[in-house]
């Protein structure tokens, strides 16, 4: 059942991430780097537009499904028994006797509003019509996301205050800005590579700049509020070494090292590059290595979305005992009275 949760907690994050990074890389970054094209590409930009709505709809439709299966899973757990999660009435009782039931239930509307916005919308008439859509896909979708902080681990640190929820809310939706926008990144860049036309690569180049300084922003914020959840969850080496919730989030560290290498290789060597490129072949060839480091972190990136799954299922660390994985300790009290330690 654990392992089941899961993955069904992955494909659930996932989705909403996702949503939320169609949105805002429609707004921030697709939006501002089809104006630098000329008329010629115009169909080809509401085309890819559509693309990506159409992603967003998929991503909608997921968050659904997959919400109702964890919502089944959890009448499971709570009440011992796999009949309960096909029980009507434990499933209003979880959403009307539960914090994390009245989360599900704004969650799951946000995404059904916003699934119905795509499905049922009408050609856009002018730019209004087009930043109506956008605006509020972005907003539904935030705060579907945002609103995740407080069916988790962060409403257990009561002693530190609201901190911890602004931190949890703030770190997924900055998730949603980064990863989400990964797969949107890579399908434009594909699109630039198979166009013809060169202004295309004006595009990708646009594009690529833009999503730079969003990742960058993005990037700050997750490794700020990522240390205050750890913090607040964690609590001391201990937790962290030796208990199956510390082990995780030394996991999820370890895939975010190389994430971040790929994406500081990204900014530092490939964005300048090719915004200085004159040779349209030496500007393909990097547009393609651009797009494989994409890829790539989208890959480590669903790697920790699954170790943040197996997280939610799992007691934080200031819970649990911890086993000591070593046959050593670290002890002040061992050292404080020996000759020449000094304590102030």
């Amino acid at each position: 059942m654990t392992a089941l949760a899961v993955v069904v907690r992955l494909v659930h994050l996932a989705a909403g991430i996702q949503l939320l990074g169609v949105f805002l890389f429609l707004v921030l970054v697709a939006r501002p780097a089809w104006r630098r094209a000329g008329p010629e590409l115009e169909a080809a930009a509401h085309g890819f537009e559509r693309t990506l709505l159409r992603l967003g709809a998929w991503a909608a439709a997921v968050a659904l499904l997959s919400g109702l299966a964890a919502l089944a899973l959890q009448a499971a757990s709570v009440t011992g028994s796999r009949a309960a999660a096909f029980t009507p009435s434990v499933w209003v009782a979880l959403l009307s006797g539960t914090q994390s039931g009245l989360v599900w239930m704004i969650r799951m509307a946000a995404f059904a509003l916003l699934g119905g916005f795509l499905l049922l919308r009408e050609r856009e008439q002018d730019w209004r019509d087009w930043w109506a859509l956008r605006l509020e896909g972005v907003l539904l979708a935030a705060v579907a996301a945002a609103a995740l902080a407080w069916a988790g681990h962060a409403t257990t640190a009561e002693d530190w205050g609201i901190w911890p929820l602004v931190g949890d809310a703030l770190h997924l939706l900055a998730t949603g800005a980064w990863l989400g926008g990964l797969g949107p990144l890579a399908l434009l860049l594909t699109w630039t590579l198979r166009e013809p036309a060169e202004s295309a690569r004006g595009v990708a180049r646009e594009a690529a700049r833009r999503f730079s300084a969003l990742g960058l922003g993005a990037v700050t914020l997750l490794l700020l509020t990522g240390t205050l959840n750890a913090a607040a969850q964690i609590r001391g080496v201990p937790p962290l070494v030796g208990t199956p919730y510390g082990r995780l989030l030394l996991g999820k560290l370890a895939l975010l090292v190389p994430l971040l290498a790929i994406a500081a290789v990204n900014l530092r060597r490939l964005k300048p590059r090719l915004l200085l490129a004159t040779d349209p072949e030496a500007l393909r060839r990097d547009l393609a290595r651009l797009r494989r480091n994409v890829l790539l972190e989208a890959t480590l990136g669903l790697g920790i979305l699954a170790l943040v799954a197996a997280l939610g299922v799992t007691p934080p660390g200031r819970h649990v005992a911890p086993s000591w994985p070593v046959p050593f300790r670290f002890a002040w009290e061992v050292t404080k009275d020996l000759p020449g330690v000094r304590t102030r």
